[in-house]
């Protein structure tokens, strides 16, 4: 089953540390002043981070669903 993945200690380790660098990343843009010029870098930094982030997140997302649909077509063929 592919959702062992994210069942395992890695597979939970990595999506964690997806989401927490996420929700600081979300935490220190609320937290910026984009009226200044050295706010607003500090902002499309940490923009970047939470990119980064979802994206690992929807990767994750992604491999496992279609790791389930490639398992079960080869269910239907074999079967």
């Amino acid at each position: 089953e592919t959702l062992m993945f994210l069942r395992s200690n890695v597979g939970r380790y990595l999506h964690g540390r997806a989401k927490q660098e996420l929700d600081e990343a979300k935490e220190a843009m609320s937290k910026c002043n984009v009226d200044s010029l050295f706010g607003r870098r500090k902002y499309k930094k940490h923009q970047r981070k939470a990119e980064i982030a979802s994206m690992f997140i929807r990767y994750c997302t992604d491999i496992i669903t279609e790791g389930e649909i490639s398992a079960q077509e080869l269910e239907n063929y074999r079967g």
